[in-house]
């Protein structure tokens, strides 16, 4: 007798880690650096200052937080199976391997979860005892581990998608 899997698909934001672009980051400080000292020079010269050069000024400083950030947020189609067996998630393009996107896949036994479900911020925890990762490439595993304890999180990008993943575990 085959017990039926509970599947929600929803839109979620999810972190994803990435190495920032040093060469970017780089760049990025230069040229504000000679962008303030050519404002400065301007000012203390007495020359009209633009506006302009202002606002080139706070896009470059976001731009260099950006670079140095370690991790950043991606919305994906996130899948969360349940059956008798277990729990499977799956994060098409969620992580960064060697450089290029790859899907996401997270898996415990029905034994090992310890809890599931939506928290008051909107976002999606599933704890387990012990919590199998994978990234996958076409089909094929390019990493596996293992990890004690583990925990995947996400949020969902709208309110029924978060209150149907609820309910995949409040059964």
């Amino acid at each position: 007798m085959t017990e039926q899997a509970d599947e929600v698909v929803a839109l979620a934001r999810v972190e994803v880690g990435r190495v920032p672009r040093r060469a970017r980051l780089v760049a990025c400080w230069i040229v504000m650096v000679a962008m303030v000292a050519v404002l400065v020079a301007g000012i203390v010269m007495g020359a009209p200052v633009s506006f302009l050069s202002v606002l080139v000024i706070l896009a470059l400083s976001r731009a260099i937080k950006a670079e140095a950030a370690a991790t950043e947020w991606r919305v994906v189609e996130v899948s969360v199976r349940r059956d008798g067996t277990g729990v499977l998630v799956v994060m098409p393009g969620a992580r960064l391997f060697s450089g290029r996107y790859v899907d996401q896949r997270y898996s415990c036994v029905a034994g090992d979860l310890e809890g599931a479900g939506v928290d008051e911020t909107g976002t999606f925890r599933l704890r387990a005892r012990r919590l199998v990762s994978e990234a996958v490439e076409d089909g094929a595993v390019l990493d596996r581990r293992e990890h004690e304890f583990g925990e995947v999180s996400f949020r969902p990008v709208s309110r029924e998608e978060a209150v149907r993943l609820s309910a995949l575990f409040s059964a």
